[in-house]
C-alpha cells in the first residue's frame, strides 16, 4: 500500500487561521481520515420557520459551529465528489453523505470567517494586533545555614548568626527567580548556565547571575513581564528586608520594582526550614515574546 495522501480544504474567507489549528488538523486526521476544525457555539440556536416563528430551540450542547481547514483522506474525498449528486455547503457535508464518519478538532474563536462588513472590521483588528507569546516558568532552591556566612538574600545581607552555604553568595532567593526565568524561556537551569564547579563564580554575587539570566533571556527575544518569588524560613525575620530586595532585583533584571514581587514566611516550625537548618525559596516567572 502506497503512503496516505491527506488534502485540507480551507476557505479563503478566513484570513486568521492559525499554525497551530493546522497542526490540530493533521493530528487529529491521521487518526481519523476525515475531520474538521470547528467551536461549540455560544449562542442558544434557534430554528425559525415562515414568519420569523421559531420551530425549534436545539441543545447547545451539542452544536459546533463550522470552520476549515476541513482535512481529508485524499481517495476519501474523491470519492465523495465522484458521488455528489447535488450541492453542499461544505465538504464534510459531502463526505458525510457519502457515508463516512467525519470527526471535529478545536478550531479556533479567531478563525473568523468574512461574510459580512461588520467581519470584515473584526478581522482586521485581529490582523493588526501584535502577536505576543507568552511563557510561565518556576523555580525553587534551598540552602542549608552555615556558621561563618553572611546570610545574603535578594541581594541583602540579613543579620543572622549564620549564612546560606554555596558556592556564590548562596543566595536562594535570587537563584529560584534565576530557574524560573530560564524555565519560562526553555534554557534549561541555573546549573546549565552558571556551574558550580565553575571557580570564577566562587563567591559571586548572585544579584550579577540574574543580570547575566537577563542576557540569555534577550537572546530568545523574551521580556520580562513579572516575577513572584517566596521565602521559606524560620528565622531570622525576613519581611523587613523586603522592600530592599524586589529593588535589587528589579534592578539587576531592568524591570519595573511593580514587576517583581516578595514574600516571606515561616512554617510553622514544620521541616528543614522549621528547624532552622535552612531556608528555601520558590518563584513564578512570566515572560513575553513580542
Amino acid at each position: 500500500m502506497g503512503e496516505r495522501r491527506w488534502v485540507a480544504v480551507h476557505d479563503g474567507a478566513r484570513p486568521c487561521v492559525s499554525g497551530d489549528v493546522l497542526e490540530r488538523a493533521l493530528a487529529e486526521v491521521r487518526g481519523t481520515g476525515a475531520a474538521i476544525a470547528a467551536v461549540p457555539v455560544k449562542d442558544t440556536i434557534k430554528v425559525v420557520g415562515e414568519e420569523r416563528v421559531i420551530s425549534d430551540t436545539p441543545d447547545r450542547a451539542t452544536l459546533w459551529a463550522a470552520q476549515t481547514p476541513q482535512v481529508f483522506d485524499y481517495q476519501i474525498l474523491l470519492d465523495a465528489h465522484r458521488a455528489a449528486g447535488v450541492e453542499y455547503t461544505d465538504d464534510a457535508a459531502m463526505v458525510e453523505a457519502a457515508g463516512h464518519r467525519v470527526t471535529v478538532f478545536w478550531g479556533d474563536y479567531h478563525n473568523l470567517k468574512v461574510t459580512t462588513p461588520e467581519d470584515l472590521d473584526m478581522v482586521s483588528l485581529l490582523l493588526a494586533r501584535p502577536a505576543v507569546e507568552y511563557r510561565v516558568g518556576n523555580g525553587a532552591d534551598a540552602h542549608a545555614l552555615a556558621a561563618g556566612r553572611a546570610l545574603v538574600l535578594g541581594g541583602v545581607t540579613v543579620p543572622h548568626p549564620a549564612g546560606l552555604a554555596g558556592h556564590s553568595d548562596g543566595d536562594a532567593l535570587s537563584h529560584a527567580v534565576i530557574d524560573a526565568l530560564l524555565g519560562a524561556a526553555g534554557c534549561g537551569d541555573i546549573g546549565t548556565h552558571f556551574p558550580p564547579e565553575d571557580p570564577s563564580l566562587a563567591g559571586i554575587s548572585s544579584l550579577l547571575l540574574l543580570e547575566r539570566t537577563v542576557g540569555v533571556l534577550a537572546e530568545g527575544g523574551w521580556c520580562i513581564a513579572n516575577v513572584d518569588a517566596t521565602m521559606l524560613a524560620q528565622r531570622p525575620r525576613l519581611s523587613p528586608h523586603v522592600p530592599l530586595m524586589r529593588r535589587n532585583i528589579a534592578t539587576a533584571l531592568s524591570v519595573e520594582q511593580s514587576q517583581v514581587s516578595v514574600k516571606a514566611t515561616t512554617t510553622d516550625y514544620l521541616g528543614f526550614t522549621g528547624r532552622e537548618e535552612g531556608i528555601a525559596a520558590v518563584a513564578v516567572a512570566l515572560l513575553y515574546r513580542p
